[in-house]
């Protein structure tokens, strides 16, 4: 019985598929913005059209999800209307755009139909990304042609069946076709409208119509992929009491030789940040220019990506592969938190090479992104340093706030926020430049009249 359920709720499912699949390929994936209004509601149609597909086929399945599968809807929805007001913001917050609304799309499937491992978004977030984005859609891609030809198969077996739904849609068919031109016939209103709807569906399935068709057959195969194999899978691939098991018993790295790595790093850190602190405070004192202001501050955001992201992986293998009887030790605590200080130290130093570079040669896109990547690694590296004194969810943390962030960022007018700014930016320089200007005038001014009392004294 259960069986016969999940075959014709898939080949329901696979049919219904194929609308959402043709819809993204024709207005997202070759949507022309030259030739048609942008932005357009597109994104958020497709978001809705494909939540709704994933919401009833759970249902229908009693597929329970996470609990945070809502937040999940949320954001999704957040980005997709941020599309649909603003369309892509320039540079690279658009191609981040693209990226996170279809990794939000994957996450959100992961989370409504159970694919998490640990039923919630934690310290396997990587292996559940792997798994939704690679292995579960291309392990399935066959899926829906199988969907298909079971159903069919069914149909075959019982051929009244099947001979009565093609004989009513027939017939329901023509009964719409003839109540419409009666109606037009009967109201002008009612004929225009109709003729409208004609020639959408004329429109519709015009010789393009075909290309769509054919790219939209791929990709509505991996989504089904995505779905189905999600939903079909009675347990997530990964288990994460294994995993933490194995964690657990491959504790092997010594005290004190995680400590002496973390001492060693804490020295060249308070060296290089001591350096960096000196440099600073004499950019500040002597204009660059553009060409060194440049390096200064972007050498500084990608050192400090790098470094931030090499602490963090130093300090998970110390949580996670430190000998556990003895992880506690005043030495290896100590270094730690030095290490994570420094961490803190650098975001700070950075935000001031930033903050130099904008002053001096106004705000772009990139620059507005680099501001907003520096606020989360921030928060990263403070959150590191209380890890060192209570347990914190810090990949959950991370990555929840990242995501957060992120589609409240697509919701501003980004472009309008840089303008503004820069105008700002002009307004407090020509105020500078007219103060700067008045008081080399009053300078000579006095100069003169120092000069003009000085003859007058020897006369």
């Amino acid at each position: 019985m259960k069986s016969n359920k999940l075959e014709k709720v898939f080949f329901i499912a696979a049919m219904v598929s194929y609308l959402p699949a043709w819809y993204y390929v024709r207005y997202v994936l070759f949507f022309n913005p030259l030739a048609e209004l942008f932005p357009a509601p597109s994104y958020l149609i497709f978001a809705c059209m494909f939540m709704a597909l994933i919401e009833v086929w759970c249902r229908t399945m009693e597929r329970c999800g996470s609990k945070e599968s809502g937040l999940w809807a949320v954001l999704y929805l957040m980005q997709s209307a941020a599309l649909c007001i603003y369309g892509y913001h320039l540079e690279d917050l658009g191609i981040l755009q693209a990226l996170l609304w279809h990794l939000t799309a994957v996450y959100y499937v992961l989370a409504r139909c159970g694919g998490l491992s640990q039923k919630r978004t934690g310290g396997m977030l990587g292996l559940d990304l792997c798994y939704g984005m690679l292995v579960l859609p291309w392990k399935n891609f066959f899926l829906r042609v199988r969907s298909l030809f079971h159903g069919f198969e069914h149909f075959k077996q019982d051929g009244k069946h099947l001979t009565a739904v093609i004989l009513t849609i027939a017939a329901a068919l023509c009964c719409v076709i003839f109540a419409v031109n009666q109606l037009a016939q009967a109201d002008h209103s009612f004929a225009k409208a109709a003729d409208l709807f004609s020639q959408f569906f004329e429109q519709l399935f015009s010789s393009d119509f075909w290309i769509y068709f054919l790219f939209s057959l791929p990709v509505g195969m991996w989504l089904f992929g995505l779905i189905g194999g999600c939903i079909k899978a009675e347990h997530s691939c990964f288990d994460s009491s294994r995993t933490a098991s194995w964690l657990q018993s491959h504790r092997l790295i010594p005290v004190w030789s995680m400590a002496f790595i973390l001492i060693i790093l804490d020295a060249l850190y308070v060296l290089f940040f001591v350096i960096s602190i000196n440099g600073y405070l004499q950019a500040v004192q002597t204009p660059l220019a553009a060409p060194d202001a440049s390096s200064y501050a972007v050498n500084g955001f990608y050192e400090l990506c790098r470094i931030l992201l090499f602490n963090g992986i130093l300090l998970g293998v110390r949580f996670k592969f430190t000998d556990a009887e003895h992880q506690q030790g005043n030495l290896l605590k100590i270094s730690s938190v030095v290490l994570t200080l420094c961490s803190i130290a650098f975001a700070l130093l950075d935000f001031g090479k930033l903050m130099v570079y904008s002053n001096l040669y106004g705000v772009t896109p990139r620059r507005f992104l680099a501001f907003f990547s520096l606020l989360w690694l921030l928060g990263m590296a403070v959150l590191m340093l209380i890890r060192n004194f209570r347990v914190l969810p810090l990949v959950r943390i991370g990555f929840l706030a990242m995501m957060i962030g992120f589609s409240f960022l697509c919701l501003m007018n980004c472009e309008d926020i840089i303008h503004q700014l820069n105008q700002n930016r002009e307004t407090v320089s020509e105020s500078a430049a007219v103060r700067a200007d008045s008081q080399s005038d009053l300078n000579l001014l006095r100069a003169n009249s120092v000069q003009v009392g000085s003859i007058h004294t020897v006369e």
